[in-house]
């Protein structure tokens, strides 16, 4: 059952970037001559730093100059929800997650744009 989740996420997150790819080759075929800031439409999820970590660890990442809602959720091995950050700025931005009470294994987040996952990362805490 979670093999198929990360199947379908992993699908979903494909047909999207397909989608950018095409939506990009339309703009240098159609010979727009406006700027385009490519940035605007580019989210992107960063390694933790320390990984592993025994004490805190930082996620770093980006997200478009234009988006409705944005949040990185942390879940265990198993799937459940640790931690939720809610983010509201665009551009760069950093969240740091203390180890705290958290055991030591195998965790994994992942940055959502707008209800679409962008992308998703492993880290580890090990004591």
């Amino acid at each position: 059952m979670k093999n198929e989740k990360l199947k379908t996420d992993y699908d979903t997150r494909m047909k999207d970037l397909q989608n950018q790819i095409d939506e990009l080759k339309l703009l240098m075929q159609s010979g727009n001559q406006q700027s385009i800031n490519i940035t605007q439409t580019i989210s992107s999820l960063e390694q933790n730093i320390p990984n592993p970590f025994n004490q805190s660890t930082t996620i770093t990442y980006t997200l478009p100059a234009k988006f409705t809602s944005a949040k990185i959720i942390v879940t265990d091995n198993s799937g459940k929800t640790i931690k939720q950050f809610t983010l509201s700025s665009p551009g760069k931005g950093a969240v740091s997650i203390a180890a705290g009470a958290l055991a030591s294994g195998l965790y994994h987040y992942a940055l959502f744009v707008d209800g679409k996952m962008m992308d998703s990362k492993k880290m580890e805490i090990i004591r």
